[in-house]
């Protein structure tokens, strides 16, 4: 296994490509259980993971190839057992790991941290380089800090550059219990709403998960049976007439018209020019 701290050089053509750096294989590097806050198994953190490999791709297939990660993940090394450990850059990390399994040789580059464990945990959570962690997941961090190590609210605080309030918020988010953490993933409450909970409730954080489940299924929109409405009854209209009928019904009066017509015509009295005028005079009158 190569150490960490070594400095390796482009190899022999035909072979994968490995940047002039620290690099290693990224099976090689230990993920510490426990160690890394950040919550991979969110649909948010795998698309992160996919767009990491995206663009690692893109750049180790131009020619010629470029290195793969721009941004070295931070590591502590072991020079007793050449155990090197992940300190900084999870999904880096499994990005370079899962392009390994499907094919793609991918080495990742390294920069080695010096520091006390306690030192090296802090600073994973203040050194975020990649998609900034939430604040639950900095509670988690902080929360380690602060009971597993010993460390103040304020040395945190300074340490990660945030806040008393912000830390003490962090940590109260990371106390509460696997319910509303499911709700704060889905997206269905806000941190402020969660904080507000457990300060109603006295740092109860069972029943702050029980309000929090009841404002959510209230907001839920509820599905009630709604009885149809009756069918309008159908508006019968008029057939309308065909031609045959209109001529049929109208008989009367064409015979009559007609009837004066032929007596204006049989008439010695009438001129030919009344008969005009008259014809004229109906057709205005009868639109034609």
């Amino acid at each position: 296994m190569p150490v960490a701290g070594e400095r390796f050089d482009r190899i022999a053509e035909g072979e994968p490509y490995r940047p002039e750096s620290r690099a290693l294989d990224p099976r090689q590097v230990t993920i510490e259980p426990g160690w890394n806050v950040r919550d991979v198994t969110t649909t948010e953190a795998k698309e992160h993971i996919a767009s990491i490999k995206a663009s690692i791709l893109a750049r180790v297939n131009e020619e010629p190839p470029l290195p793969g990660l721009i941004k070295p993940i931070e590591v502590r090394y072991d020079r007793r057992s050449g155990t090197v450990t992940l300190v900084d850059g999870q999904c880096r990390l499994i990005a370079c790991r899962e392009l390994w399994d499907e094919g793609q040789q991918v080495y990742v580059p390294c920069k080695v941290l010096e520091g006390s464990e306690d030192q090296l945990f802090a600073s994973s959570i203040s050194s975020n380089g990649g998609k900034p962690l939430t604040q639950w997941e900095i509670g988690v961090g902080c929360r380690k800090l602060n009971t597993g190590f010993g460390w103040s609210v304020e040395r945190i605080a300074a340490h990660i550059l945030k806040p008393r309030r912000y830390v003490t918020d962090a940590i109260a988010l990371a106390n509460t219990d696997a319910d509303t953490k499911s709700m704060l993933a889905a997206g269905e409450v806000t941190t402020g709403a969660v904080l507000h909970a457990v300060k109603e409730n006295n740092g109860n954080h069972k029943a702050a998960a029980e309000d929090l489940r009841k404002k959510v299924e209230a907001k839920k929109p509820t599905q009630t049976t709604m009885t149809p409405k009756a069918k309008p009854e159908p508006v019968t209209r008029p057939k309308a007439q065909s031609a045959t009928e209109k001529i049929a019904k109208s008989g009367g009066q064409l015979l009559d018209l007609a009837d004066a017509m032929c007596r204006l015509i049989l008439d010695p009295n009438v001129e030919l020019g009344d008969l005009e005028v008259a014809a004229k005079a109906y057709k205005k009158a009868r639109g034609l």
